[in-house]
C-alpha cells in the first residue's frame, strides 16, 4: 500500500476512532466536565478523509479478521466533508451556549455517539457495519433533543422521535436481512447485495423495508411527523446538526442501497410520487408556522421530498450517474440548513439593529435554498437537472423551487419578528463565529465541489441558467407577498406547543411571534387545539401516540415507547430470521426450450435460473454464477422445460380408496393412503392441485411441512351440501334431523357439512374458512354420484347461496358451485359464485352468460371410456351417461364464448384412474390444441388459484416460467407441443420434476 493509501486507510479508521476516543476519555470526571470544549476536534478526521478522497481515488480500509470494512468513493466524500464542517462549527457553537447548563456531560457523551454515526454512514461498506452506525446516529440523538429534564415539550417530543426512530430500525433490519438473503454468495459487502438485488427472490420486500427505513429518517411524509417537534425542542447546536448532517444518514443509505444499474420504472416512479408530495407538504404547512425553527423543519420535509424524486428518477430510468448528482444536492443543503439554525440562535441574541448584517447573510442562504442565482442552491437545481428532465417531472422541480422560494421568505419574516429581551445585545463571538463560518462556508464550498460532482462552473453562468434559475425565485417572492397581505385568511394549522407554557394563564392562542427560552434558545408558540400528544399539524403519528401516549413523567417517555415498540420489532426480527433462514440454494436449468405456461410456443435455446423456490432468471445469454454458490447444473440438452401441471379439481383424500373402504374403514388408514397417493401425484408432474371437498386440512399440513411429498394444495375443507343435496351421504334411516340428532359420518370427518338456510351456509362456510380453506364448495346441483340427488335439481336457494359468496368474499376468496344445469349454473351465478365446477350440461344461453361476467367454468374431459370413474347404481350410470354425451358441446361453447376454461379430473375412488391423470390431459386435443391444452393446464389453472386472494396458502405466481414465479417445473424428454401424450407417460417422459425450488425427481446428469 502506498504513502497515499496508508494516510487514507489511516483517516478512515480516526473517523470513528477520534469521537469513540473522546468519549472514552468522558470516564474522567475531570475530562468529562470540559468535553463540551473537545467538540470541535471530533470531526477533523472526517473532513481530513473527505478531502484526500475528494481530490484523489476512493479510500478503502478491510480487516476481514475484525469484520470491519471501510470505503470512501466521491458522493460519501462530498457528503462526509460538508458534515463534518457542519459538526465542527456545531461543536464550537455547542460549547459557547450551554457552558454552565446543568447535563452538559450526558450532552456531550449523546453529541460524540451521534456525530460517530452520522460520519460513520458515509464510509461504512458492509451492511452489519452500516447498520451499527445508522442506529448510533438515531437513537443517542434523543439525548440532544431532550436536553432539558423539566421541558415537557421536549420530554414529549423526545419520546415521538424516538418511535419513529424504533420503527425506522427495524424496517430497515427487514430490509437489510433480506438483502443478505439474496446475495448468493453471502457477502454482506453493500456492493454485493445491492448488485445481487435485481435478481433477488426478495427483492420487492427488501426495497420496500429497506426504503421505508430510510424514509423516516429522512422524514418524507407521512413518516416526517417527528422532525418540526424534534427540531424545534432540540438545542439550536443539536438542531442545526440533526438537520444538517444527521438527516443525510438516510440519502446516503439511499444512494448506497438502491439497484442505479438496473432500470426499475414501477419503484423508481413510487418514490418520485413520493417526493414530490413531500416536497409541496412541506412548503404548504411550513407557511402558517410561527416558529422559525418549525419553518426550517418543514422546508427540511420539502427538501429531502424533492431528493427522493431525484433519486426515483434515477432508479427509474437505470441513471448510475444519480447518486453522484443527489450527493452534491444534499451536501448545499448539509451547509445551508445548518447554517441558518445557528442563525437563528444568533439573532435570538442580537439586538434589532445590530442583527442586519446576519439578516442579510441569512436571506443569501434561505433564498439560495430556492436556487436563488449565483448561490450554491442553484448550483444544486442545476446538478439535479438532467435526471429531473425537462418534462412534467422537471416542471414540478421548478414548481417546488418557487415553493421552497416562498417558504424561505415566510421563515425570514418570521426571523425578523424574534424579540430579544435586552435591546443592546449582542452575539458572543462564541456564537456569531460558528455561524459567520458556516455561512461562509454555504456560499463558497459549493462553487469549489461543483467540477467533482461533474459540473461545469461556467455552465452555471450562462444566461439560460441565470433565467432558469431567477424565474422560480421571483414567483416565489410574489407569492409570498400574497402571502403576507392574505396569509391570515389560511385555515388554522396546528403548531408544536410547550406544555410548560399551556400551564401559563396569560398564554394566548392567537399568539404568532415565538418567544425565546432564554435557557435552551428554544422557541414554542402558542397552544392549539391538535393531536394530544405531539401537536402536529396534519400529524402522521396521530395514531401511533394515541397508542403509546402516557402521562408524562420527567426523564420516562422513551422506556414507554420502548415497552410498547419492543414487541413490534421483536416480530419483525422473528420474521427476518425466518427469511435469513431460506435456503440460498441454486438450480441451473442450461440449453432448455421454455413453454413459459403463457404462449403457445417454446422459446429459443435459454437458462433458466433457480434461487431458492423463486424463478430468478430466464435467459438466452448464459448466466453466471458466484463459483462460492452451491448450485445444481442440469444439462436441458435441448429439452422442453415447462410449469409444473396444476389440477383444478381433485379429491385428494377420496381418489385412492374405493367407495366402500372410503365410507367403512379407519380415518389414520385412509390419510396413509392419501399420502402414498400424493407423492405418486407429484411424481406424475402435478404440482399443484385444487382440492375440491374433503378433509385434507392434515394431509395438506403435512405435505408442506415436508414431513411427506406431494403436490402444493388449495383445499375447500367439506364441501356444503343442502339436505338431499350431492353432498348428502345419510341413509334414509338418519332422518329426520332433529335438534341434538349426531352428525353423519361423512360429516363427523370433514367431507360434507349439511347446511339448510343461509345461517347455517354462512356458519358452515366460515367452520372451512376457519381450518385454512383457500375456496369454498358449494353443491348448487345434483350430480352422476349423488344418493338422492337427481341430476337435473337445483339445489339452494339463491340467497342461501349468497350466505356463502358474502362469507368468503368478506375473508377475500371465493366460491365455486357444482353444478351442471343451465338452471343450477344461472342461479350460482347470480348469487355471486365466481367457478362453476363441471357444467357438462350447459346451454347457450348460459354459456354467453358466463363469458359476459368472466366466470370460470372447470371443466372436465369425461368420455364413456376407460377413465370414466366407477358408478354403483343403474341410476348412476343413467347419469354418468347423460353427463358424457354433453362434454363435446360443454367445451365446444366454452371455445365459442371464450370461457375462461379451467382444466381438471374429479377422479373418485379409483386408484387406477389417478394414474391416467397425465392421459386425461392429452384427451383435451379432441378438442384443442396441445398448446391450448397445456396451457389450461398450466397458465390458465394458475390465474385460477389467484382467486384465492390473500387465503391462498402459496403467495407467489404458479403455473408460468417467468421470473419472480414459484419454482414448480418439469424437464420433458420430447416436445409435449408436438405429441402432448408424453404427459400421459410421465415416468419415463418427465426427467426432473421440481416443486418449490426442491428436485423430487432427476433423471439427466448434473
Amino acid at each position: 500500500m502506498n504513502g497515499a493509501g496508508t494516510l487514507g486507510s489511516a483517516l478512515l479508521v480516526a473517523t470513528l476512532a477520534t469521537p469513540l476516543a473522546l468519549l472514552l476519555a468522558c470516564l474522567s470526571r475531570r475530562l468529562r466536565d470540559n468535553m463540551p470544549a473537545l467538540l470541535v476536534l471530533a470531526p477533523l478526521p472526517g473532513l481530513a478523509a473527505a478531502l484526500l478522497a475528494i481530490g484523489g481515488t476512493p479510500l478503502a480500509f478491510d480487516q476481514p479478521q475484525l469484520k470491519i470494512s471501510l470505503t470512501l468513493d466521491v458522493p460519501g466524500a462530498i457528503l462526509l466533508g460538508v458534515a463534518a464542517l457542519l459538526w465542527s462549527a456545531a461543536g464550537v457553537y455547542a460549547f459557547a451556549s450551554l457552558r454552565g447548563q446543568a447535563n452538559n456531560a450526558r450532552f456531550a457523551a449523546c453529541w460524540l455517539l451521534t456525530l460517530t454515526g452520522s460520519l460513520g454512514v458515509f464510509i461504512a461498506a458492509d451492511l452489519l457495519g452500516f447498520y451499527l452506525v445508522f442506529a448510533l446516529v438515531s437513537l443517542p440523538a434523543y439525548g440532544l433533543i431532550v436536553h432539558d429534564d423539566d421541558d415537557d415539550a421536549a420530554q414529549r417530543a423526545g419520546g415521538v422521535y424516538m418511535a419513529f426512530t424504533v420503527l425506522g430500525e427495524a424496517f430497515l433490519l427487514m430490509g437489510f436481512v433480506l438483502l443478505a438473503a439474496g446475495e448468493p454468495s453471502d457477502s454482506l459487502q453493500i456492493r454485493d447485495v445491492v448488485a445481487a438485488l435485481p435478481q433477488s427472490p426478495w427483492r420487492d420486500a427488501a426495497l420496500v423495508f429497506t426504503v421505508a427505513g430510510f424514509a423516516l429518517k429522512i422524514g418524507t411524509v407521512p413518516a416526517h411527523g417527528w422532525m418540526p417537534l424534534a427540531y424545534a425542542a432540540a438545542p439550536i447546536p443539536a438542531a442545526s446538526v440533526l438537520s444538517g448532517a444527521a438527516v443525510k444518514a438516510g440519502v446516503i443509505g439511499l444512494i448506497r442501497f438502491l439497484p442505479f444499474d438496473t432500470a426499475m420504472p414501477g419503484a423508481g416512479e413510487a418514490l418520485v410520487a413520493l417526493g414530490f408530495f413531500s416536497a409541496f407538504y412541506g412548503v404548504a404547512i411550513g407557511i402558517t408556522q410561527a416558529n422559525p425553527k418549525t419553518v426550517l423543519a418543514y422546508s427540511s420535509v420539502s427538501q429531502m421530498g424533492v431528493i427522493a424524486a431525484v433519486l426515483g428518477m434515477g432508479l427509474a430510468a437505470g441513471d448510475q450517474g444519480v447518486a453522484l448528482d443527489t450527493a452534491f444536492y444534499a451536501a448545499t443543503h448539509v451547509l445551508a440548513k445548518g447554517a441558518l439554525f445557528l442563525a437563528v440562535g444568533v439573532v435570538a441574541v442580537t439586538a434589532a439593529r445590530r442583527r442586519r448584517p446576519t439578516l442579510v447573510l441569512a436571506a443569501v442562504l434561505a433564498l439560495g435554498l430556492g436556487g436563488l442565482p449565483l448561490t450554491g442552491g442553484a448550483l444544486a437545481k442545476l446538478a439535479v437537472k438532467a435526471p429531473l428532465g425537462d418534462g412534467a417531472v422537471g416542471l414540478l422541480a421548478n414548481l417546488s423551487a418557487v415553493g421552497t422560494t416562498l417558504l424561505m421568505l415566510h421563515f425570514l419574516q418570521r426571523l425578523t419578528e424574534i424579540a430579544p429581551q435586552d435591546q443592546q445585545a449582542s452575539a458572543p463571538a462564541g456564537l456569531a463565529l460558528p455561524w459567520q463560518a458556516m455561512a461562509l462556508a454555504s456560499i463558497v464550498v459549493p462553487w469549489l465541489l461543483y467540477p467533482f460532482a461533474g459540473g461545469d462552473v461556467a455552465d452555471a453562468l450562462t444566461a439560460n441558467a441565470l433565467f432558469d434559475a431567477l424565474w422560480p425565485f421571483l414567483m416565489g417572492a410574489a407569492l409570498a407577498f400574497a402571502l403576507r397581505r392574505w396569509g391570515s385568511r389560511l385555515p388554522p394549522i396546528p403548531q408544536e406547543t410547550s406544555s410548560a407554557r399551556r400551564k401559563e394563564p396569560s398564554a394566548r392562542a392567537t399568539s404568532s411571534v415565538p418567544r425565546r427560552n432564554e435557557r435552551t434558545g428554544s422557541f414554542g408558540n402558542g397552544p392549539q387545539r391538535a393531536c394530544r400528544c405531539c401537536r402536529l399539524p396534519s400529524c402522521s403519528a396521530r395514531r401511533l401516540c394515541s397508542a403509546i401516549e402516557r402521562p408524562p413523567t420527567a426523564g420516562a417517555p422513551a422506556m414507554s415507547l420502548f415497552r410498547r415498540l419492543f414487541a413490534i420489532q421483536t416480530v419483525l426480527v422473528v420474521f427476518c430470521a425466518s427469511a435469513a433462514a431460506q435456503p440460498n440454494s441454486a438450480t441451473l436449468f442450461q440449453n432448455v426450450r421454455v413453454f413459459d405456461g403463457k404462449n403457445e410456443t417454446l422459446s429459443p435455446a435459454s437458462n433458466v435460473l433457480v434461487m431458492g423456490n423463486v424463478i430468478t432468471i430466464v435467459s438466452t445469454a448464459d448466466i453466471t454464477i458466484d463459483p462460492k454458490l452451491p448450485v445444481t447444473v442440469i444439462a436441458g440438452g435441448g429439452r422442453v422445460l415447462m410449469p409444473g401441471l396444476i389440477e383444478a379439481h381433485w379429491h385428494a383424500m377420496m381418489v385412492a380408496p374405493t367407495l366402500a373402504t372410503a365410507m367403512t374403514a379407519d380415518m389414520g388408514y385412509l390419510n396413509l393412503l392419501a399420502a402414498r397417493e400424493a407423492a405418486a401425484t407429484l411424481m406424475r408432474g402435478f404440482t399443484t392441485v385444487r382440492d375440491m371437498g374433503g378433509p385434507t386440512f392434515g394431509l395438506k399440513r403435512a405435505i408442506d411441512e415436508g414431513i411427506i411429498a406431494g403436490p402444493r394444495t388449495y383445499p375447500s375443507g367439506a364441501f356444503i351440501s343442502q339436505t338431499a343435496g350431492h353432498g348428502d351421504f345419510r341413509q334414509l334411516s338418519e332422518i329426520p334431523r332433529t335438534p341434538g340428532t349426531p352428525l353423519s359420518y361423512t360429516e363427523r370427518v370433514g367431507v360434507a357439512a349439511i347446511a339448510d338456510s343461509p345461517d347455517e351456509v354462512r356458519l358452515r362456510t366460515r367452520e372451512n374458512l376457519m381450518q385454512g380453506a383457500s375456496q369454498i364448495k358449494l353443491m348448487a346441483g345434483g350430480g352422476v354420484s349423488s344418493p338422492f340427488g337427481p341430476l337435473d335439481t337445483t339445489q339452494y336457494t339463491e340467497a342461501e347461496l349468497r350466505a356463502a359468496v358474502e362469507a368468503a368474499e368478506d375473508w377475500g376468496t371465493y366460491v365455486a358451485a357444482h353444478a351442471y344445469t343451465p338452471r343450477s349454473i344461472k342461479r350460482a351465478i347470480d348469487a355471486g359464485v365466481l367457478c362453476i365446477e363441471h357444467g357438462h350440461l350447459i346451454d347457450e344461453a348460459t354459456a354467453k352468460l358466463m363469458a359476459d361476467k368472466g366466470i370460470w367454468l372447470s371443466l372436465q374431459p369425461f368420455l364413456d371410456d376407460e377413465d370414466a370413474n366407477p358408478v354403483h347404481s343403474p341410476a348412476s350410470r343413467a347419469r354418468q351417461l347423460e353427463v358424457t354425451a354433453g362434454t363435446d358441446r360443454a367445451y365446444a361453447l366454452a371455445k365459442k364464448y371464450k370461457i375462461k376454461t379451467a382444466f381438471g379430473t374429479d377422479v373418485l375412488f379409483d386408484a387406477r384412474l389417478a394414474g391416467r391423470q397425465g392421459a386425461q390431459l392429452a384427451k383435451l386435443v379432441r378438442w384443442y390444441t396441445p398448446g391450448e391444452a397445456l396451457k389450461m393446464a398450466t397458465g390458465d389453472n394458475g390465474q385460477l388459484l389467484a382467486l384465492s386472494g390473500l387465503r391462498s396458502p402459496y403467495p407467489g405466481k404458479l403455473g408460468v416460467v417467468e421470473e419472480g414465479a414459484l419454482a414448480d417445473l418439469l424437464l420433458v424428454e420430447g416436445n409435449p407441443l408436438e405429441n402432448i401424450e408424453l404427459v400421459g407417460d410421465p415416468a419415463k417422459n418427465f426427467v426432473v420434476i421440481m416443486k418449490d425450488g426442491k428436485i423430487f425427481k432427476n433423471l439427466v446428469a448434473n
